[in-house]
Formats: C-alpha cells, structure tokens, sequence
C-alpha cells in the first residue's frame, strides 16, 4: 500500500485549488491521527446529493433511539416522486419498502424519490433538521432545508453544510460514535461502501463496491 506524504498532499491540493477561478473548499482527516489538511473547512456551500449521508446517519441514529424502525414498510406516494438520479421514479407509487430499504436506494444508487421519503419520515424537512442536529457531532454550517423537488434553480434551497462537517460525520461513524450503536454505524458505513456512482472521486482509486460481495481483497475503500 502506498505511504502518502501528507505535506506533499496539501501542497499539491492547495497548487490545484489556486487554479479554479472559484472557491475550493475541503477538509481531509487522516484515520491514523495525523494533522488534518483543510482549506476554507468552514465555508457554507450547497451540498447538492452529499447530504444524504446526513439523513442516513439520522434516521438510524432516530432507530436507535426508538422515534421510529428501520423496518417499518413506508409508502412511496406521487408527492415523493421528482426528478434526477434514482430508480424510484421509474416505479408506479405504492410501493411499500422498509426505510432501511429506502437509506439504502437513497445511498446505493442516490435516489432523489426515496431521500423525499426519508425525510418525510423524519418529520419533513424541519424535523430532517433537528435529527441531523441531534446528531453526538458539532455541525455548525449544516441545514437540511426542504424536499428535493427542483421547483426552483436555487442550489442552497434543499441543503447547505462544509467540508469540516461532513469529516467530523464521516470520522463519527466510521469510529462508531455517530449513531449511539455501534452496530447500526457499521452498517451505515456498510451502506455507504455500497455506493455505486463512480463519476467522481472513485474513478481515481481501484476500489469497487462489489469487492466484498465476491470477497475481493481491497487496499483502499470508497465510502461515499
């Protein structure tokens, strides 16, 4: 496996970043303790499908406390359909999958139709809000704001959050502390690895979601 040089890593990041006439904004933390390489971490951006992670880990963390079950059956009605990626909005509405189905859907393939269920779930976007915020994580630049509906242009109308917030969730559950059960975080990171848009980030790394699956040694991971 490859050691990588975390001052040559920050430097070649911040060389690349100087380059896009926009802001860059990231934050990265090293699993073995070392000082984490940011830039701009606390800069409040839209989040586009990346806060779906959010409501994954809050509507298990909700299921550990009790507020509701993974494996109640939901009704996917007309008012959950919308456009974009998933599969959902191919299907007639009717269809009653369990909510740990429906995380799934809305991570594994970023189903648009099943992340509307899931927040009506946990409560609509308001009650969305206060379970992400309930959250044992410090997230200050975080707001889940509405359905993904596309009924406007504006890109901060369904979600806003920052590169240092979405490293402390991803650090919470990948050490276990996230959903207040280890097990539950073990299979939100389970979920996660399931991903399978490989357009971006993991197009650079020789890791696949199906390694597991076909019991396939891997050095690296793609969680996201």
């Amino acid at each position: 496996m490859t050691v990588i040089d975390h001052t040559e890593l920050a430097e070649r990041l911040a060389t690349r970043a100087a380059r896009v006439n926009a802001l860059v904004a990231y934050a990265i933390v090293p699993l073995d303790g070392s000082e984490a390489i940011r830039a701009h971490g606390d800069a409040r951006m839209p989040t586009a499908s990346t806060y779906k992670v959010y409501l994954l880990a809050a509507l298990y963390a909700a299921h550990a406390a009790g507020r509701l079950s993974l494996d109640a059956r939901v009704v996917y009605g007309s008012e959950d359909k919308t456009r974009g990626s998933g599969v959902l909005k191919l299907l007639a509405p009717g269809l009653a999958p369990t909510l740990r189905d429906l995380a799934r859907l809305m991570i594994v393939v970023s189903d648009n139709a099943a992340t509307n269920v899931v927040t009506r779930a946990l409560g609509g976007p308001q009650g969305a809000n206060a379970a992400v915020h309930a959250l044992p994580i410090e997230l200050r630049q975080t707001e889940v704001r509405d359905y993904i509906t596309f009924a406007t242009a504006d890109p901060e109308g369904v979600a806003l959050s920052c590169p240092d917030d979405f490293a402390a969730l991803l650090a919470a559950i990948y050490r276990g502390r996230c959903s207040g059960s280890k097990t539950l975080d073990d299979e939100i990171h389970w979920t996660l690895r399931r991903q399978q848009h490989r357009s971006m980030i993991p197009r650079h790394l020789p890791c696949s979601e199906y390694a597991e699956e076909f019991g396939v040694e891997e050095y690296y991971r793609c969680g996201t």
